[in-house]
C-alpha cells in the first residue's frame, strides 16, 4: 500500500505509476478537519488529468515530471490554487520509489477554504455543494407546492369561466328536480283516482 496523508487539517491527494512511462494514477483523495475525515477511494484506474480539475492538474504536472528516480519532497508555501468555490493552499509534494517498480506521490495542501470536491472535475456523489441543494429544494418545491397549486388555479379558473354554464346546469338539476316531483305527484294522484274509482264500483 502506498503512502497515505496523516494531517491535522487539509487536503491530500494520492497518485500511483506502475511503470516510468506510465500515466500517473489517482488513488485517494482525502480531506480532513479537526473532527473530522473524508476519503475517497477511485475503485477504476483513471489518470490524473480525468480525476482532477485543469488547475490542479497544470500545477502538480511539471512538479511530477521534474522527480527523477530517488525519492524526493517538493514543498511551496506560497503556492494558492484558486478554483470557483475553492482555495488551496500551501503545497506540499511527496515522491517515492518502492522496491516493487511502483511510484507513489503525496500531494498535500496544509488549508483549503470552501469545498474541497471543486477539486474534481466530477462530484464524489456524496457532497452536497450548496447549490445544488438549492436546485433539489427548487424542484421539490415545484414537485411538491406549486405544482399542486396551478392546477388547482387552473380548476378554478375553469370553474368561473364556466359559471355560468355552472348555474344553467344547476337550473336544469332543479328543472328535473321539479319534474319528479311532478311526476310523482302525478302518479300518487292517479293511484288515487283509481282506488276511489274501484271503491265506487264495490
Amino acid at each position: 500500500m502506498g503512502p497515505e496523508a496523516q494531517i491535522s487539517d487539509g487536503l491530500s491527494i494520492t497518485l500511483s505509476q506502475m511503470a516510468p512511462k506510465d500515466d500517473w494514477a489517482a488513488v485517494a483523495v482525502v480531506t480532513t478537519k479537526v473532527d473530522q475525515r473524508h476519503r475517497i477511494t477511485f475503485t477504476k484506474e483513471r489518470t490524473m488529468e480525468d480525476v482532477f480539475c485543469k488547475e490542479i492538474a497544470s500545477v502538480l504536472r511539471p512538479i511530477i515530471d521534474g522527480f527523477g528516480d530517488r525519492n524526493q519532497i517538493y514543498s511551496s508555501p506560497d503556492t494558492e490554487v484558486r478554483l470557483p468555490g475553492l482555495l488551496l493552499r500551501q503545497l506540499r509534494v511527496i515522491f517515492s520509489k518502492h522496491d516493487d517498480g511502483r511510484n507513489w506521490v503525496l500531494v498535500r495542501f496544509a488549508t483549503f477554504v470552501g469545498n474541497p470536491y471543486r477539486a474534481l472535475l466530477d462530484q464524489d456523489g456524496f457532497s452536497n455543494p450548496l447549490e445544488e441543494l438549492t436546485t433539489q429544494v427548487y424542484r421539490d418545491a415545484l414537485d411538491w407546492v406549486l405544482m399542486p397549486a396551478l392546477s388547482e388555479a387552473e380548476f378554478l379558473a375553469l370553474d368561473s369561466d364556466a359559471d355560468g354554464q355552472g348555474h344553467s346546469r344547476g337550473q336544469r338539476c332543479t328543472g328535473i328536480t321539479d319534474c319528479n316531483r311532478t311526476e310523482g305527484h302525478t302518479d300518487s294522484q292517479t293511484f288515487r283516482d283509481v282506488v276511489q274509482s274501484d271503491g265506487h264500483h264495490q
